[in-house]
């Protein structure tokens, strides 16, 4: 049994096309598309298959999509993501908007949803027909399509809540120790939000402003970028140690995880230089291996550097990312050494994960055999 989700909203999810929603929560997709004519293919090493590109397409006309090898076909985001991904409809919806189940059920419960619609839950994996109704009042998630081809819009940062127990709770619950959630958090770079509790990560520029904003749901699946983000701006720590080397992530979760990671050997992770790049676009856009926004940024204000670690995710694309990154960097001299979690951990904070789990079995195990 699914939540009731108001038909405007579900008709809200609807009208996100997959080309904004890419470019926003699929970074490493968007940067694999290239227009070929009246549509957009997906290079076929995003996939990992041979050739140069893949079967999957976007007409650019309308936002629909393809995808040939396996049969399926979409007009928007909501579409992709339950044909594509293989989410049930609710978890696509709250995706795409940024909401979960317990936003809507709060709602009802305080009659924010009107009683006499309580009984029209929707079911997962069931589409409604598309209500015709005027738009909704509030701000959505992702612009309309030709937002696309847009200038950058002005950041849109979340109302910081007086309360951050629900971003300790959910942070402490993937692992990161609460020492470290304070350093960021009394450093402004880490809060939670009022209105959803979304655990925010904040990018700074060089004179201190906040220009990137990526949100995390703490209920739900939903992460990416605020509106109006500037992806050269990204979540990071950098110490005043003189160290020339840095540690590069894909996600703001893996770089506290790493932090955890440090910590838990007993060194001090304030004295090490630790970037988020909120995503990993930028790795292979065109035919030219550039840097990511974030990368070069950071080059750029620490030119220092020399050494690069590079601890992206334990999958196909994160390895191919990595490998793009490597490439770039040694292009202007500097070492690069990739770095992934063993086999059977996705990603870094799922290895702190598993080793948190596998100390507490240990720890239980020499109580008892006292």
């Amino acid at each position: 049994m699914g939540v009731y989700i108001p038909k405007e909203d579900v008709e809200y999810a609807r009208q996100v096309s997959i080309l904004e929603f890419l470019s926003k929560a699929r970074p490493l997709m968007y940067e694999n598309l290239q227009r070929v004519g009246s549509q957009y293919v997906v290079k076929a090493r995003y996939y990992g298959t041979k050739g140069r590109y893949s079967s999957f397409l976007i007409r650019a006309s309308d936002g629909q999509w393809w995808h040939h090898s396996k049969g399926t076909h979409g007009k928007n985001a909501l579409d992709y993501l339950i044909k594509e991904e293989g989410m049930d409809f609710q978890s696509a919806v709250f995706e795409l908007l940024g909401r979960s189940e317990e936003y809507y059920r709060n709602l009802q419960q305080n009659g924010r949803i009107r009683t006499q619609f309580a009984e029209e839950v929707i079911p997962d994996g069931v589409l409604p027909s598309p209500p015709i109704k005027q738009a909704h009042p509030e701000s959505r998630k992702y612009s309309e399509s030709n937002a696309f081809f847009e200038e950058p819009k002005e950041l849109v940062i979340p109302e910081k809540d007086t309360d951050t127990s629900v971003l300790y709770e959910y942070l402490t619950g993937r692992g990161i120790s609460p020492v470290v959630i304070d350093h960021f958090v009394a450093e402004g770079s880490l809060y939670q939000g009022k209105k959803y509790k979304n655990v925010c990560f904040v990018g700074y520029d060089r004179e201190d402003n906040p220009r990137l904003i990526n949100q995390r749901a703490t209920k739900g699946s939903f992460k990416g970028n605020s509106t109006g983000s500037d992806r050269r701006y990204s979540f990071m720590l950098h110490a005043d140690s003189g160290r020339s080397d840095l540690h590069v992530f894909e996600a703001p979760l893996d770089m506290l995880s790493y932090a955890c990671l440090l910590q838990d050997s007993g060194y001090d992770f304030r004295q090490f230089n630790l970037l988020s790049l909120s995503g990993i676009s930028g790795t292979g856009a065109g035919e030219e291996v550039k840097l990511p926004m974030g990368m070069e940024e950071y080059l750029d204000r620490f030119p220092e550097t020399t050494l690069v670690y590079i601890h992206f995710d334990n999958d196909n694309p994160g390895r191919v990312a990595g490998q793009r990154l490597q490439e770039a960097l040694e292009q202007k001299g500097i070492t690069a050494i990739q770095q992934y979690p063993p086999t059977g951990c996705k990603d870094v904070n799922d290895y702190l994960v598993g080793m948190r789990k596998l100390k507490a079995a240990r720890e239980r195990t020499s109580q008892a055999e006292l």
